[in-house]
């Protein structure tokens, strides 16, 4: 059988056999001349050449097939296979090892293994998952040019897990659904997913067998800056592509500030983050309004919402959204009421917009009385 030498995250057992599709037999083992370091400004491991150095890393026996996988998967990031000698209990063996470019960044300290599990183990193992069930379907270099896009999925598959047991209704349970066929209609960006599934029903038994498709998106964020002592809200307008191809006569549209969840970082987080990039302002206080999917027939994104508490006295001058990912955004400062004159129109069209400007005007009074 194949022998893999792996010095970095697919040391982590549960990750190496989603990869690798099958059970493995692991011991430990080393490479000689190098040192795992901690990558530049990500929590990921840099196999770094130092003529005295030993990577300690873990020597793998795997079937032709798994070997497959292995630099399938290896190749999203751009990491080829080698034939190298390691360093192993019963002596010196050749093992495949997947070595990075030469141009790889680092820090001086070394990486972890058991902090890197900790905080991205279940994260990454769920992104592989999703990648090796493209495998086939879906071009390499695709997956590699959005890998960001099945990191800020498998985030939100992780926040999905927490959701707790409802308090009515029936609690039915995702692992009573059956899934008789999984396909990809679409992937980038964005994810189209084809099923074939079964379901519980109220009347008890499962439902025929139905064809669905959804739309697979990250989790995010809206943000509506209001300032209370002066009674106002700030406002984004960008262009949107929901507009556009509905046929929108103006498809500019006026939102709070808005932004997806990204890996690593709380919703809380994104919110100040989102606020700072597109409109320039940062709340000293951040109060939850509501949690929702905005259309869950088909679209699996999930919306953080709140209103960020701000000192609006002028337009700020920074925001703006950032250029490196196409972002040109205007802010405008509008009085409470002007805003809610909008809703009231229907000029202002945005389910965020609504609904963050019904949850203030109930608690506008209490907001400005403690302002």
């Amino acid at each position: 059988m194949p022998l893999v030498f792996a010095y970095g995250t697919l040391r982590h057992g549960p990750l190496m056999e989603i990869v690798a599709g099958e059970p493995v037999t692991s011991r430990p083992a080393a490479l000689a001349g190098f040192a795992v370091k901690q990558a530049l400004a990500v929590d990921y491991p840099a196999l770094v050449p130092d003529a005295d150095g030993r990577a300690e890393g873990t020597l793998y026996d795997v079937s032709d097939a798994a070997l497959d996988r292995l630099d399938w998967y290896e190749s999203i990031s751009d990491y080829p296979g080698e034939l190298r000698e390691v360093e192993a209990a019963d002596g010196r063996v050749t093992a495949r090892v997947w070595m990075p470019g030469a141009t790889q960044r680092h820090d001086d300290a070394p990486w972890r293994l058991d902090a890197w599990v900790s905080d991205w183990g279940d994260l990454l193992c769920r992104a592989a998952a999703e990648a090796m069930e493209h495998r086939g379907r879906v071009p390499v270099e695709t997956v590699s040019r959005f890998w960001g896009s099945y990191l800020v999925r498998a985030a939100a598959a992780q926040r999905a897990a927490k959701t707790p047991t409802p308090l009515v209704g029936r609690g039915m349970r995702a692992e009573a659904v059956q899934v008789e066929h999984l396909g990809i209609a679409h992937s980038g960006f964005f994810l189209t997913r084809h099923e074939r599934l079964r379901y519980p029903t109220f009347h008890g038994g499962l439902s025929e067998t139905h064809d669905r498709e959804t739309f697979v998106m990250a989790d995010a964020c809206v943000v509506l800056p209001y300032d209370p002592q002066r009674d106002r809200v700030l406002l984004t307008e960008q262009f949107r592509m929901g507009p556009w191809a509905r046929g929108d006569r103006y498809p500019w549209v006026l939102e709070p500030v808005a932004g997806r969840v990204d890996p690593g970082e709380s919703p809380e987080t994104c919110a100040l983050r989102e606020c700072v990039e597109e409109a320039g302002v940062e709340p000293h206080e951040l109060l939850p309004a509501a949690h929702y999917y905005p259309s869950t027939g088909a679209v699996s994104e999930y919306v953080y919402s709140y209103v960020g508490l701000c000192d609006l006295p002028d337009l700020p001058s920074g925001g703006g959204g950032l250029a490196d990912e196409g972002e040109d955004i205007r802010t405008l400062l509008l009085s409470f009421d002007e805003a809610m004159d909008l809703v009231s129109s229907g000029e202002a069209n945005d389910g965020p917009l609504i609904l963050l400007m019904l949850w203030l005007q109930r608690e506008r009074p209490r907001l400005r009385a403690t302002a």
